[in-house]
C-alpha cells in the first residue's frame, strides 16, 4: 500500500496533468530576451485581457520577414503545463518552426489550462486571449494574416479545436495532438471560413480515450473533467466540411502510426493519424510522466515533422 505522502504526490501529479510596431523580426525595447544569440529571438509578452494580466512566449526568426509578413503558429500547453515547458516536451518545436520561417507565439493558460469548453475546465474567456496574442504579435512583427495556424496538445488540442470551430477566429490550419473536442462545443462548431485540420491520436491513451467519453484523469472523479467526442467521429464532422470533391489515401507515417489523408477542393486538407500503441503525448517528444500515468510518448516519428509539413501545404 502506497505511503500516504507518495499518494499525495500523485494525486496532485495526476490532476495536474490535464485540469484536463516592428520591421523585420525586430522585438521592440522593453521586452525580455532569453536566447542566445544563435537562435530565435525569445521574448516574454505581457498584455492585459478581460482585465487579467496573461502572458505569452514569442519566438522570432532572425532577419527580415518575408514578403506579406511571417506566418504564425499559436502553440498551445496541455493542462497543468507551461508555455516555457511546451518547448522542451515536444523537443524543440519552436526551434524546428522558426528554422522554417514561422513566429510561434506560446500563449500561458490562466491557472495553467484552458478554457476548451468542457464543463469544469478553466473559466477564462481564452477565445478572446488568444486573438489579442494574434493582435499583439502583429504589433511587433511583421505577421501574414493569412497565415495563421494553431497546435496544441491534450487540453491545448481541445482548445484547439474550439478556436477552429469559431466563427470569429479565421485560422488557416491547425494541428491537435491527443485532443479532439468537448461533447458541448461539437454541435456548435461554425468555422470562420475553410480551415484545414490534422490529428493526432494514440489508440492506447488513458487519458483522452480514443473511442471518446469521459476525461480519464487519475485520482479525479469520474466525469469531473467532461467528455469528449472520439476521434474517427471527430475526423469525419472535418471531412464533412470539406468542399467536394474530395481524394483520400492512406499514409504511413511510422510502423505504429498511419494517416486517413483527406484532400477538398480549394486545398482543404484532413489528416487523421492513428498512433497504435500511443500514449498521451506528443510523439517524438519527451516522456514527461511515467507509462502507467500517460502510456507510452513513442519515438517512432516527429510530431514537430509531420504538423510543420501539413503547416507549409496550407500556405
Amino acid at each position: 500500500m502506497a505511503r500516504p505522502h507518495i499518494r499525495t504526490a500523485l494525486a496532485a501529479l495526476g490532476a495536474a496533468l490535464l485540469v484536463a510596431a516592428c520591421s523585420q523580426g525586430a522585438i521592440p525595447p522593453g521586452a525580455m530576451v532569453l536566447t542566445a544569440a544563435s537562435g530565435p529571438i525569445e521574448s516574454t509578452i505581457r498584455l492585459t485581457s478581460g482585465g487579467v494580466a496573461r502572458t505569452f512566449i514569442l519566438d522570432v526568426p532572425r532577419g527580415a520577414a518575408p514578403a506579406g509578413g511571417w506566418p504564425l503558429i499559436l502553440l498551445l500547453h496541455g493542462g497543468g503545463g507551461t508555455a516555457e515547458a511546451l518547448g522542451r516536451h515536444t523537443r524543440g518545436f519552436p526551434t524546428a518552426a522558426t528554422v522554417r520561417g514561422y513566429v510561434v507565439a506560446r500563449p500561458q493558460g490562466l491557472d495553467k489550462q484552458w478554457h476548451d469548453g468542457r464543463a469544469g475546465v478553466g473559466s477564462a474567456d481564452d477565445v478572446t486571449f488568444l486573438a489579442a496574442v494574434v493582435v499583439e504579435t502583429g504589433r511587433r512583427v511583421p505577421v501574414n494574416p493569412a497565415r495563421v495556424y494553431a497546435a496544441g496538445i491534450s487540453n491545448g488540442a481541445m482548445m484547439t479545436g474550439r478556436l477552429a470551430c469559431t466563427p470569429t477566429f479565421r485560422l488557416a490550419a491547425v494541428a491537435q495532438v491527443a485532443g479532439t473536442i468537448g461533447v458541448g462545443v461539437a454541435p456548435g462548431c461554425q468555422p470562420a471560413g475553410p480551415v484545414s485540420v490534422l490529428m493526432i491520436m494514440g489508440r492506447a491513451d488513458p487519458i483522452v480515450p480514443y473511442a471518446g467519453g469521459n476525461i480519464r484523469v487519475p485520482f479525479s472523479t469520474p466525469g469531473s473533467r467532461g467528455a469528449v467526442v472520439g476521434a474517427q467521429a471527430y475526423a469525419a464532422s472535418w471531412v464533412a466540411r470539406l468542399r467536394t470533391p474530395t481524394t483520400s489515401t492512406t499514409i504511413v507515417l511510422a510502423p505504429d502510426a498511419r494517416a486517413n489523408d483527406t484532400r477538398g477542393a480549394g486545398g482543404t486538407e484532413v489528416e487523421f493519424a492513428t498512433v497504435d500503441d500511443g500514449g498521451h503525448g506528443w510523439p517524438g517528444g519527451l516522456q514527461y510522466l511515467p507509462k502507467a500515468i500517460v502510456g507510452t510518448v513513442v519515438q517512432t516519428f516527429s510530431a514537430n515533422d509531420v504538423i510543420l509539413d501539413f503547416f507549409d501545404r496550407h500556405s
